[in-house]
């Protein structure tokens, strides 16, 4: 059972890992085989961060709190923040790699976007010229103020 930080979260997932979840000096809380393992199910680092957090949340939620005179040992606040860390990380880890997109801004996109093929159509478009007799005007029902 190793464990290791070099310090560089861009040298490897298992470093950015544990730079997310803050376990970056000894004693560290968790190994890097525990890491490896987590990083096998998860897409991507972060992901796999917050998964780490729910562990360490868990082993801390099976701890309880201790008080020796005015010595006071807190573990359920520590699960708490795990957990509070592991929303964090998995709401920045659904932004991870979105950008915006501004659609009707140039021509070439929206043509592009009309000859998409795969693309189902708006629902405004379906049925749009169905009834042609819609657009016609009847003289005598039509009243102008």
């Amino acid at each position: 059972m190793t464990t290791t930080y070099s310090g560089n979260p861009a040298a490897s997932d298992r470093d950015a890992v544990r730079f997310w979840i803050e376990d970056t000096a000894a004693p560290f809380a968790l190994t890097d085989e525990e890491i490896a393992y987590v990083l096998t199910i998860y897409p991507s680092a972060m992901e796999a961060a917050a998964a780490c957090c729910r562990a360490l949340a868990a082993k801390y939620a099976k701890m309880v709190d201790k008080e020796v005179g005015d010595l006071k040992l807190k573990y359920s606040q520590r699960g708490t923040a795990y957990l509070a860390l592991a929303d964090r990380l998995d709401a920045q880890a659904g932004l991870v790699g979105l950008m915006p997109y501004g659609g009707g801004i140039s021509i070439a996109d929206m043509q592009a976007v009309d000859l998409d093929s795969d693309r189902p159509a708006p629902p405004m478009r379906i049925g749009q010229f169905d009834n042609p007799e819609a657009g016609r005007l009847d003289p005598e029902r039509a009243r102008w103020p």
